[in-house]
């Protein structure tokens, strides 16, 4: 059964009762109507927008990205591929506050006249809500950093590079919360992240593994040059702590390189266990470097 298409007033009383934002802008993205829904969602009224462009107000030049640029091409050019089309980015309310929004767009005719119609959601709470939980997911709650998953996640990605991983382990750590209690333990490890990440700001990862050992992956074309670094970071390691026991504090270092597309990440893991492994054995406070080994010895 065909229903008859309905009336000029159905529609708008649809598009005005709409929880989404709709606005039809003219060919240079000025507004010629839009839904309250759209002025309650983005706070502007009539007099802010009066021949202005919407896209201008809801994402200036300096706060794009890659969605909002590829809105502003899609307005820009005629020639756009037909359809709806699905962008994601964050915008400007009138308020000046940054919100996550859901943008569908496409070109239609009204007419003798091409007009662009926008229709947005409110998706800020539920997009960060997902930031939250992915940032949950990859972080210690501790110190702030990465985590051993995030840690592996990108070990993994990285392995066909010329890069050097390294895993650190605060030298009696356990003596440290015997003595001075678990608060002054917990402080000097978000300490010790810091410091990580303050030393190395050019590491593809920073992550605290467990306990008082941290790993660090970083680019290592020099192998010689970082080696250096890591032990500058080792003579350096009792100052950066303000307490009183500080010279309780040392580091052993164990690194392992990956100058070889065809070691695999379990080789890297191991060969840095292993040289830590040594440093500790050999009176701790060291940097050792694993021994090359052929790839896939360890497996």
């Amino acid at each position: 059964m065909k229903f008859p298409p309905p009336s000029d007033g159905l529609f708008k009383s649809i598009v005005e009762g709409s929880f989404d934002a709709i606005m039809v802008l003219d060919s240079d993205g000025v507004v010629a109507y839009w839904n309250e829904a759209a002025e309650r969602i983005f706070g502007y009224t009539h007099s802010d927008l009066d021949g202005q462009s919407i896209i201008d107000k809801m994402v200036p030049p300096e706060h794009g990205g890659v969605s909002a640029n590829a809105l502003r091409q899609f307005i820009g050019e005629p020639v756009s591929a037909p359809g709806w089309h699905h962008l994601e980015f964050e915008a400007h309310r009138a308020d000046g506050e940054m919100m996550w929004i859901d943008v569908r767009v496409c070109r239609m005719t009204d007419g003798s006249q091409e007009r662009i119609v926008l229709v947005s959601r409110d998706v800020d709470e539920t997009k960060r809500r997902n930031l939250e939980l992915k940032l949950a997911a990859t972080t210690d709650f501790l110190s702030g950093i990465s985590n051993r998953r995030e840690f592996q996640r990108v070990l993994e990605s990285n392995m066909v590079e010329n890069i050097c991983l390294a895993i650190l382990d605060v030298d009696h750590f356990k003596s440290i919360n015997d003595q001075f209690g678990h608060a002054v333990g917990d402080q000097a490890i978000r300490t010790v992240a810091e410091s990580l990440v303050q030393f190395f700001p050019d590491a593809l990862c920073v992550a605290r593994l467990g306990g008082e050992e941290f790993g660090v992956i970083i680019e290592a074309d020099e192998g010689a040059a970082v080696t250096h670094r890591f032990d500058r970071y080792r003579r350096q390691f009792g100052n950066t702590f303000d307490y009183n026991i500080a010279s309780k504090f040392t580091v052993s270092i164990g690194l392992a390189f990956n100058q070889n597309e065809s070691f695999n990440v379990r080789d890297l893991l191991t060969g840095a266990d292993h040289a830590l492994y040594e440093s500790k054995k050999n009176g701790r406070n060291q940097v050792t470097i694993a021994k090359r080994t052929n790839p896939g010895d360890n497996q």
